[in-house]
């Protein structure tokens, strides 16, 4: 497949987030993944209402996010704000964001295989009315902190997971892995706490983990002067040699 056009499908998909307001276009469901350095640039706009590309098209504003998210069984609590920083996953197929409201961080999973709609948007007006459906996944919330701030600490080279550093009121620095695509069902069950052997013999304000980096099919950080790596997959976390 020649290079232009390789390029042309990697930016039709990133065009399928706007499809939460406005239906882009059909991207190309057999191509194949883009490679790495054709991932576009998503970045967040000076006044952080929303996302735009390295060309500056807006993907993505964060009025169309949902407003409200099921942290856990019977507890919701609001979940828009401005945007804080948005990256690609490595093969360009899923996008990680985070926004900071009045009182809260959100981290989220965009899914950008599924952004796309089942005709041409009309020239001029990017309105597919008459011609055909929408179908997006939506957003899914997969880290939230009431009090504090949420960020994207990186993703896995295979981008099969993905890491975001919570920081809640109390002092603490946090690591929470989701795996992509998420699960189901309430934020605390689309991923997991990274937690070192120890942890909760550490008051609040000193569990804070520092340098996350992806090494080795796991996820290496240091805490309380030490390296540890955790295992994505079963949750193991064991401290590692220099």
């Amino acid at each position: 497949m020649p290079k232009t056009h390789r390029r042309a499908i990697v930016r039709r998909t990133f065009m399928g987030l706007a499809v939460l307001l406005v239906a882009w276009g059909c991207t190309d469901p057999d191509a194949a993944p883009p490679d790495p350095e054709e991932v576009p640039t998503v970045q967040v706009t000076q006044d952080g209402e929303a996302l735009e590309d390295d060309d500056g098209t807006i993907l993505l504003r964060a009025s169309g996010l949902p407003s409200e998210v099921e942290v856990a069984p019977g507890k919701r609590f609001g979940a828009g704000g401005t945007f804080r920083d948005a990256r690609p996953s490595p093969d360009g197929t899923h996008l990680a964001l985070t926004t900071t409201g009045v009182a809260h961080g959100t981290g989220w999973i965009v899914d950008l295989a599924d952004g796309r709609a089942e005709a041409e948007p009309e020239a001029g007006t990017g309105s597919t009315a008459g011609s055909g459906a929408a179908a997006f996944a939506g957003p899914q919330v997969v880290a939230f902190q009431y009090g504090g701030g949420v960020e994207v600490a990186g993703w896995a080279p295979g981008g099969d997971f993905v890491a975001f550093l919570l920081e809640p009121p109390s002092g603490s620095v946090l690591l929470r892995v989701v795996p992509v695509p998420p699960g189901t069902g309430t934020v605390e069950d689309r991923g997991f706490d990274v937690e070192v052997p120890g942890w909760e013999d550490h008051p609040p304000e000193e569990r804070r983990v520092s340098d996350p980096r992806w090494e080795d099919g796991g996820l290496c950080f240091r805490f309380d002067d030490d390296r540890w790596c955790a295992d994505p997959s079963s949750g193991e976390v064991e401290h590692a040699p220099e």
